[in-house]
């Protein structure tokens, strides 16, 4: 087995309400990227989306029409796939938590979520366990993978499956890591592999998140701070950090694959790998800080509109 590895804190808990919200909530983030806007184009539909996280509540009223299937490769593990760390459930409601006058929605609220649990209940994951969860996302046949969770070193094997996984088609999307600015370089793996979309986070203000990660391989930022989604068992909660930022990325590019698979007129363009995704959604990302790609900020904001 793996070794476990320990992490800076993989999120900030800000409150968590036992009580759904008296409407359905559009959250600050969709808000400010103009997502809602968007939906009249497409909801995500037909995108299979893979989660590598701590599992999910999959009772949840607003995630449990969203999730196909899971698996858990967490060891002694009693529950499955569920969800008892929080950080997964909160994860896949950032992406996909259905419209139907609950709780929150989701930025691609009619993707399909394939749930792949390999964070332990503690929040630690073992490398070897990570690797399994992208083989078998990769046997689903999911078109994008997730992955709001970060290790200090990489490995060959972890590599190897990650440029398979990009190879065969699939869109790589992972959370650059909580580590700050304390040092020129604190993205970690897997987003610091060169291919893989890095995501860092930004506030309601558009500024970066003190707490981001920072370093060459950061690539865009997305809304990360005091984010409102699910939380086992059917609860609510808002958390921060870039793994609320990763699953945003999620959502946006779930609903450009899909956009451009319903375009019947072939009006636009169909992307078919990384490369192309990564360069589409670089190229028309906000500007701010430094002119062009800085250490703190990537290339800026995320643009749903001008992505799609």
């Amino acid at each position: 087995m793996g070794a476990q590895m320990p992490s800076c804190p993989r999120f900030v808990t800000t409150a968590v309400t036992t009580c759904p919200p008296a409407a359905e909530v559009i959250d600050w983030g969709l808000k400010m990227h103009g997502i809602p806007n968007l939906w009249k184009t497409t909801r995500g539909e037909g995108i299979k989306i893979g989660v590598l996280d701590s599992g999910v509540a999959y009772k949840h009223p607003d995630l449990v029409q969203a999730i196909v299937k899971g698996k858990s490769f967490c060891t002694n593990n009693k529950s499955g796939y569920a969800d008892v760390y929080g950080h997964g459930t909160h994860v896949c409601g950032i992406i996909a938590a259905r419209e139907n006058n609950i709780g929150v929605i989701g930025v691609a609220p009619l993707s399909q979520l394939y749930i792949a649990k390999v964070l332990d209940d503690d929040g630690t994951v073992a490398i070897d366990k990570l690797c399994d969860g992208i083989a078998w996302c990769l046997d689903a046949g999911v078109d994008i993978i997730s992955t709001s969770l970060w290790i200090s070193q990489g490995s060959d094997q972890l590599q190897e499956l990650i440029n398979k996984a990009i190879d065969s088609g699939v869109i790589v999307v992972a959370a650059a890591g909580n580590g700050g600015s304390y040092d020129i370089d604190t993205v970690s793996y897997p987003a610091k592999y060169d291919r893989v979309i890095s995501v860092g986070s930004h506030d309601a203000c558009g500024l970066p998140d003190p707490t981001s990660a920072v370093g060459r391989r950061l690539d865009i930022l997305a809304p990360g701070r005091s984010i409102l989604s699910t939380y086992p068992p059917d609860i609510y909660a808002t958390l921060s950090g870039t793994s609320m930022a990763c699953p945003f990325v999620t959502g946006v590019v779930a609903l450009l694959l899909a956009s451009h698979r319903n375009d019947a007129l072939g009006a636009t363009p169909t992307y078919h790998s990384q490369s192309e995704v990564r360069k589409h959604l670089l190229a028309h990302a906000h500007d701010i800080n430094a002119v062009g790609w800085d250490t703190a900020s990537g290339f800026g904001l995320i643009d749903p509109a001008k992505t799609l």
